[in-house]
């Protein structure tokens, strides 16, 4: 790892510098892994920064569970998602994501929001959506901070591609399958490149005595060429990941009960 060097060479101490600011052991590697990512995102001996949602999944995972087990498909569980998403918008929480995510799964599974999917009506009320979130993430420079405005603006894009056929096809080419693909992989490994061979590259090129302009942009071009290349050695790991959950899943799920 380069980034402390070169975070006070470009003087970005206060972000690039702080990651791997201490001494790895294989115990404590072990600790992380195995049980601190889970409670503590910002945990000083993180081994990876971008894992500080692992205690949001983990919570939002068990609320969902809860809410499925206490209600499960009868009428109470419409009120569970009010009360529930109540108390986490009063709350400021991400975990907002979670019910926004259940409903819509709920709308889904029962065929609430695809009966127009065809239609012009449907491509009218998903450009809506769209441009809902749109207008939500670029309307206010404080708003798309807000946990539960950035739920919502998830949740407008999930909607609007449920809608319309036409606009889900967007979704559907080879370029989108790619890059959804490869999207979680980069997510996970893009900081590691940054911080240990882009950090690298940009020392090497500062010591050349180039314009701090050209570092970054030098920087720039190997940190998304490196990121893209480690996410696709990464993303057979990812695959299995994927495949042995939902082995998982299969494995404990005993039943499918229909929509009333």
């Amino acid at each position: 790892m380069a980034n402390q060097p070169a975070g006070l060479a470009a003087g970005s101490g206060d972000w690039l510098s702080i990651h791997y600011a201490f001494t790895p052991t294989l115990e404590s590697l072990l600790r992380y892994a195995l049980a601190i990512v889970y409670w503590d995102g910002n945990a000083p001996i993180s081994y990876n920064a971008v894992l500080w949602t692992m205690p949001l999944e983990m919570f939002g995972s068990l609320l969902v569970f809860a809410i499925l087990y206490l209600c499960g498909l009868t009428p109470v569980r419409f009120a569970a998602y009010a009360v529930t998403l109540a108390v986490l918008v009063r709350h400021d929480s991400h975990l907002v994501t979670f019910v926004l995510g259940m409903m819509l799964a709920d709308a889904y599974r029962c065929r609430w929001l695809q009966r127009g999917r065809d239609s012009r009506a449907g491509l009218g009320a998903g450009l809506g959506f769209a441009a809902a979130g749109v207008l939500l993430a670029t309307g206010s420079a404080g708003t798309i901070t807000d946990p539960p405005a950035l739920s919502l603006v998830a949740a407008c894009f999930v909607v609007a591609v449920v809608l319309s056929r036409r606009l889900a096809a967007l979704f559907e080419t080879a370029l989108s399958r790619f890059l959804a693909r490869m999207s979680f992989p980069l997510y996970l490994i893009h900081l590691v490149v940054i911080c240990s061979a882009a950090s690298w590259v940009y020392l090497g090129v500062a010591s050349l005595g180039l314009s701090p302009t050209l570092c970054a942009v030098i920087t720039q071009v190997f940190a998304v060429a490196g990121a893209l290349l480690a996410a696709t050695l990464f993303e057979p790991i990812e695959r299995f990941a994927v495949q042995a959950s939902r082995m998982f899943a299969a494995a404990v799920m005993t039943r499918i009960v229909p929509c009333s």
